[in-house]
């Protein structure tokens, strides 16, 4: 039920296990670590649900999030959709860290920036800091695209 419509939502498999507390190092880790060996890097590994353990096994039910890992991009290139997503993703936390900038919030500043940092690490591009006083300039809506739009009405608040 997403807004208080139902959706239809594929389940390939029923996992009735427990929720991995990722908050816990060595349970993060060795999500991570499966991640990895597959080659594939989860951008919501944080979200307490998204991974299940049953009889010592981990098993990730919602992969909606999960994209080729760094390496795995050097032997091949990622999809339209993966690249848009990922576009997404640091739109939202650009909107994060311009709010927390704003609220003037230490931490959060500090998370989101990691969180854009490692982002841009994953899909290998430079770290972009404006200079002092200037600020990223936004496409007019009719010419720019969905995140730019995003960026735009959120900017404003």
């Amino acid at each position: 039920n997403i807004n208080g419509k139902d959706v239809t939502v594929l389940v390939s498999k029923y996992i009735q296990g427990q929720e991995l507390d990722v908050d816990d190092e060595d349970n993060y880790r060795m999500a991570e670590a499966l991640l990895k060996s597959r080659g594939v890097y989860m951008h919501d590994i944080n979200i307490l649900g998204n991974i299940l353990i049953k009889e010592g096994g981990l098993f990730f039910v919602d992969g909606d999030q999960m994209v080729l890992s760094q390496e795995s991009r050097q032997q091949r290139s990622v999809s339209l959709a993966t690249r848009q997503l990922e576009e997404q993703i640091k739109a939202h936390h650009l909107i994060k860290l311009k709010r927390a900038e704003t609220e003037e919030n230490t931490e959060d500043i500090e998370y989101y920036k990691s969180l854009i940092a490692d982002l841009d690490a994953l899909i290998g591009e430079e770290e972009q800091t404006p200079a002092p006083g200037r600020r990223f300039k936004l496409a007019a809506p009719e010419e720019g695209t969905l995140v730019a739009k995003v960026l735009k009405n959120e900017l404003k608040k």
